[in-house]
């Protein structure tokens, strides 16, 4: 890709994922009007400095759906009045970032459904890997120009968000690959596979040559640091991905896709925010919804760009999820045929397979 033919309103929101990752506001201007957005985050640090420029008594607390109907105030989307918030970052935390203890009814207050730029600021916290919640203030569009240059702040459009979630999905192509042998199997070929935007990168791990196959075995497995890299017993990840290349070495062929969607979707630090969630009692679907994410936040439409761009179409399924298979199916790759993967139970992820099975459908 060279730089004239990039989209610059998808530039512009992939430096805008980097500046809410280091606390900065961006603007997001929408129907004639313009809105300053920051990340929730920012006022959960006891290190933070004031926020400069912030017109405070515009702002507004925006939570998502889920989180929203958890609070019992909406099945949609809300945007509470941010002034209770100011005085007291454990009353804002007891709202974006829950324990087991309720928020107070004041902090409640004026609940109102989101304009376009307030969904936009949500989308582009979940896609920072932020907690899903940001505060978003109504600017006066005549300002605009000249607070735009002393601050360097960065202008995006909020109708483009929707656009770059889509080229992560719809534009992924490989940019490299290796052979990588591994201690399961030695004809193993590593390929790492990058959206035209963003920096999220995918691995697929090709065990022999499975594109000479009528429906070679594929699993579509998103990473896990916990279960995958330090062997965390909270879940069956690390046991599921060894067991997977084990039966596509078994066989000489396979596709391991490993895809970079954390925590079902929600990142390394809000899969840790679950955690201790669980710790206090909930289990993995409601710890997620009280942080304000969907149970299963995965989108596997960029894993089905993947296998086609490896000749694959046809698959044998490596997978206890049927939302897998029909999400595969729905992107144009045929399902011949599911391969259960069956991990043993410990005293620690019994709880964890028990409500993948019994909330998430999981099949055995």
């Amino acid at each position: 890709m060279t730089p004239h033919t990039a989209s610059p309103a998808l530039r512009r929101i992939d430096r805008a994922l980097h500046e809410l990752r280091g606390g900065y506001p961006v603007l997001l201007t929408s129907e004639g009007a313009a809105f300053l957005a920051v990340s929730v985050e920012y006022f959960l640090d006891d290190a933070a400095p004031p926020l400069f420029v912030f017109p405070q008594g515009a702002a507004r607390l925006v939570l998502t759906a889920v989180r929203a109907a958890r609070l019992g105030l909406a099945q949609e989307a809300v945007s509470l009045s941010f002034a209770p918030f100011l005085a007291s970052r454990e009353h804002l935390a007891q709202v974006v970032e829950p324990s087991q203890d309720a928020p107070a009814a004041e902090a409640l207050r004026d609940a109102a459904p989101l304009n376009a730029a307030e969904s936009a600021a949500l989308d582009l916290v979940k896609l920072a890997g932020l907690l899903p919640s940001a505060v978003v203030a109504a600017m006066p569009i005549s300002d605009i120009p000249a607070w735009l240059e002393e601050n360097h702040i960065l202008r995006v459009d909020a109708a483009d968000v929707a656009n770059y979630h889509e080229s992560l999905i719809a534009d992924v192509r490989q940019v490299s690959i290796a052979h990588v042998p591994l201690k399961l199997a030695d004809n193993v070929q590593v390929a790492a596979f990058r959206p035209r935007y963003g920096a999220v990168e995918h691995l697929a791990v090709i065990v022999g040559e499975p594109q000479k196959t009528d429906a070679p075995l594929v699993r579509v497995h998103s990473s896990c640091v916990t279960g995958d890299i330090l062997g965390s017993l909270r879940c069956d990840c690390g046991e599921q991905l060894q067991g997977a290349l084990a039966k596509m070495a078994a066989e000489g062929s396979g596709v391991l896709l490993y895809m970079n969607q954390e925590g079902r979707g929600i990142g390394i630090a809000n899969k840790l925010r679950a955690y201790r969630l669980q710790d206090e009692g909930m289990d993995t679907l409601d710890a997620n919804e009280a942080i304000g994410f969907a149970g299963d936040e995965r989108d596997f439409r960029a894993a089905a760009q993947m296998l086609k761009r490896l000749g694959v179409s046809k698959v044998r399924l490596l997978s206890n999820n049927p939302q897998k298979i029909a999400a595969l199916e729905g992107a144009g790759i045929a399902v011949s045929a599911r391969e259960p993967l069956v991990i043993a139970e410990n005293v620690h992820n019994a709880r964890y397979l028990g409500t993948k099975r019994d909330r998430f459908g999981h099949l055995s």
